[in-house]
């Protein structure tokens, strides 16, 4: 998985990219980036870990408005594609 965007370095918009997976941890769905390009370039590992330290790439999966059980999450073709059980889905 990929995650584009552009940060704001010396009055200039940098665009950065993030590549790593996305996993499901804890009802959350986490992106864990593993490589990281900005400007076209790759940023070298250790300046890596220091830029994303602290950084929380998960999204809480309570907050739906039904209940929802997921058991997967995958990414195909530019599409995040959710498995599992909703409950209490309304109806019309």
């Amino acid at each position: 998985m990929v995650l584009d965007s552009e940060v704001e370095a010396l009055g200039a918009c940098v665009p950065v990219s993030r590549e790593g997976n996305l996993v499901l941890q804890n009802d959350a769905l986490v992106f864990d980036p593993d490589r990281v390009e900005a400007l076209g370039r790759p940023v070298p590992r250790g300046l890596m870990r220091g830029l994303l330290r602290g950084v929380d790439f998960s999204y809480p999966m309570d907050e739906s408005p039904f209940e929802l059980t997921v058991s997967d999450a995958e990414v195909h073709k530019g599409r995040l594609v959710l498995s599992g059980e909703a409950e209490s889905l309304p109806v019309g």
